[in-house]
């Protein structure tokens, strides 16, 4: 399958946020599969400005992954680099491409319902794949992880899905561990959208040309609805950053055990 984005091609505004994330030519795999509408979806929001996509692209996968190794390095200290982490819903590897400089692809899974992209990641990142499903009770995963990573998944799930997301992913996480997602909050629904009492909207609207919007639209969520979700789920407590992921999304944190205490966790967000 054809790149959509190869190494080996020049762009000014890449290689200038390369230079200013003092990442050196050549360390970074710079590839993007030409299946990840991720990029799409950026140069038509771009007008089809190629290079202005790109650098969103690029750009938000970096601010992405530093949020999440900010959280990872405070929960696990040194052991970050020896404990099993899943990044979930990973499409082409946006985020973990950036993952991988930190953390020892060994020691990396990547979990989505894009086989292709399980697989683009597999061979280009050295990390390992299992594919996911549309519905969590398909999901089959033998794996205990330290750490789950969630981007903008349940951005886009109907309440249903959502909760059963929560269960099945904090079922995998080994004791100690720590569940890491995103959200759109009240803050960012659109103009003239008032949220209903249940604490959840959610619109059959999405990005994706190719799963249905059913199943992937578009999702926002107060944080008494996602405490609820998590106490329905299993009980999980919730320390919730707003607006940590690129000034938009909330960052929630979810814990297997109550009581964690958070004094010593110095988020710096975008």
């Amino acid at each position: 399958m054809p790149l959509a984005f190869r190494p080996d091609e020049t762009s000014p505004l890449v290689a200038a946020l390369l230079s200013d994330l003092g990442i050196a030519p050549g360390t970074l795999d710079l590839a993007i599969d030409s299946r990840d509408e991720m990029l799409g979806f950026l140069v038509e929001a771009h007008e089809g400005d190629r290079d202005r996509a790109l650098f969103a692209y690029f750009r938000s996968g970096a601010s992405i992954a530093d949020a999440l190794l900010q959280v990872l390095r405070w929960r696990l200290g040194p052991a970050v680099r020896t404990a099993r982490i899943l990044d979930f819903a990973s499409g082409y590897g946006r985020v973990t491409r950036f993952l991988v400089r930190d953390l020892p692809p060994e020691r990396v899974w990547v979990a989505d319902v894009y086989a292709d992209g399980v697989r683009f990641q597999e061979e280009r990142f050295g990390v390992h794949g299992i594919v996911s499903a549309i519905r969590p009770e398909d999901f089959a995963c033998a794996e205990r992880f330290d750490a789950i990573l969630v981007t903008s998944l349940f951005t886009h799930l109907p309440e249903e899905r959502f909760v059963a997301w929560l269960r099945v992913l904090l079922g995998l996480l080994a004791p100690g561990g720590l569940l890491v997602f995103s959200i759109h909050s009240a803050a960012v629904l659109p103009v003239g959208v008032v949220m209903p009492e249940a604490g959840i909207h959610f619109q059959e609207i999405s990005e994706s040309g190719s799963l249905a919007t059913s199943d992937y639209g578009s999702t926002w969520v107060t944080e008494a609805f996602v405490r609820s979700a998590l106490d329905r789920a299993t009980g999980a407590s919730l320390h919730r950053i707003e607006r940590g992921l690129c000034n938009f999304q909330d960052l929630c944190l979810a814990f297997p055990e109550p009581g964690v205490d958070l004094s010593t966790l110095d988020f710096q967000a975008e």
